[in-house]
């Protein structure tokens, strides 16, 4: 690689990058894109939207590209600081699309800083939000029964992603995190982490 080639990538990535071995995503985006190129030429659906910033989604407005499918993305300006893959598949997937639904006015204002023509970005707000107004959610006495836990004590839900540029620095994190939760005096559901690399790590660290 020539000098200063990774300059652009959030530090430490070249370091964390090879220790990453473990992990398929690189398959999974070229499955995912061969997918959605058979689905999109069989459909031909006027607009795709997506929402988020994973792999899968990249694969598929790379399909949509070369598809000649115009892309709305959701959740685009959005920022995940901490060196995760998030942000910089979520600037891939901007470039790609022809226009944007943002989530606050900072995700917006970053866009146009990029230099995206402001006929494209929308203030939309997520609509997550208007899930929780939607989807009718268990009480506390209902939730508890389903998880097996004492309505009468504490719950903590416990959700902690890898940051694959930490190395194995973030398996560490998570193993300190799950002891000090150890040592409250607390319920604890935990979700399962991403597979960004070290995710199996984490999970064992759960088990």
């Amino acid at each position: 690689w020539p000098p200063g080639c990774w300059q652009r990538m959030p530090s430490p990535v070249p370091e964390a990058a090879p220790r990453r071995m473990d992990n398929p995503m690189s398959a999974a985006t070229v499955h995912h894109m061969i997918q959605a190129d058979r689905l999109l030429t069989a459909q031909r659906p006027d607009w795709l939207v997506v929402l988020g910033d994973r792999f899968e989604t990249y694969a598929v407005c790379l399909a949509a590209f070369y598809a000649q499918v115009p892309v709305f993305q959701l959740g685009a300006g959005d920022r995940t600081e901490g060196g995760c893959v998030d942000d910089r598949l979520r600037f891939l997937i901007g470039e790609l699309a022809h226009a944007h639904g943002c989530f606050s006015q900072a995700s917006a204002e970053r866009l146009l800083r990029r230099g995206e023509e402001a006929w494209r970005v929308h203030v939309t707000g997520s609509p997550l939000v208007d899930n929780l107004h939607a989807v009718p959610l268990p009480g506390r006495e209902a939730l508890c029964a389903r998880l097996g836990l004492d309505p009468g004590r504490p719950v903590v839900m416990f959700t902690q992603h890898p940051v694959p540029a930490e190395g194995e620095a973030t398996v560490r994190a998570f193993a300190d995190s799950v002891e000090a939760l150890r040592g409250l005096d607390v319920q604890v559901v935990a979700t399962e982490p991403n597979r960004d690399g070290f995710g199996e790590a984490l999970e064992a660290v759960i088990r």
